[in-house]
């Protein structure tokens, strides 16, 4: 069913954001190694102040603040800008990023070099996980992918 992890080196990189009309602002990010070390957290710096979205965006952005994962539109210490460089130093020597979701999958590829392979495992794994602080949640949910990785191989 998947690609055979135990002779490569891969990561498991998990997303909390925000849906920006058709778009997805990635926010809070988890990475997670092979054997289950959390690489890095961080939350991103949103890339424009709250202020200048529309009001649809602004109610959207309320909705999934308070109902889904908790995360401030203006909370994060990593510039937006600079989101590439910082996940590159997360990633290492890695060449395989597996992660649960197509805007993932489609956030990912859109911003890192096309020398990485990102395996999207949806509709399969484990169920993701919402918890009161965000970070609990990205890294919990890194960690399920890489549980359930481990366990299909």
């Amino acid at each position: 069913m998947f690609a055979d992890f135990s002779s490569c080196r891969y990561v498991v990189v998990d997303i909390q954001g925000f849906n920006v009309g058709k778009e997805f602002v990635a926010k809070a990010l988890a990475v997670v190694g092979p054997t289950g070390e959390v690489l890095d957290n961080f939350i991103l710096k949103p890339p424009v102040p709250l202020y200048t979205v529309s009001p649809r965006t602004f109610d959207q952005q309320r909705y999934e603040e308070v109902n889904i994962h908790g995360i401030p539109w203006e909370e994060g210490t990593i510039p937006y800008a600079t989101a590439t460089q910082h996940l590159m130093k997360s990633l290492g020597r890695c060449k395989i990023i597996v992660v649960k979701g197509h805007q993932k999958e489609a956030w990912l590829k859109e911003i890192l070099p096309h020398k990485f392979k990102i395996l999207n495992i949806e509709p399969h794994g484990p169920k993701m996980q919402k918890s009161a602080h965000y970070f609990s949640s990205c890294i919990n949910n890194a960690i399920a992918i890489r549980k359930f990785i481990k366990n299909v191989n």
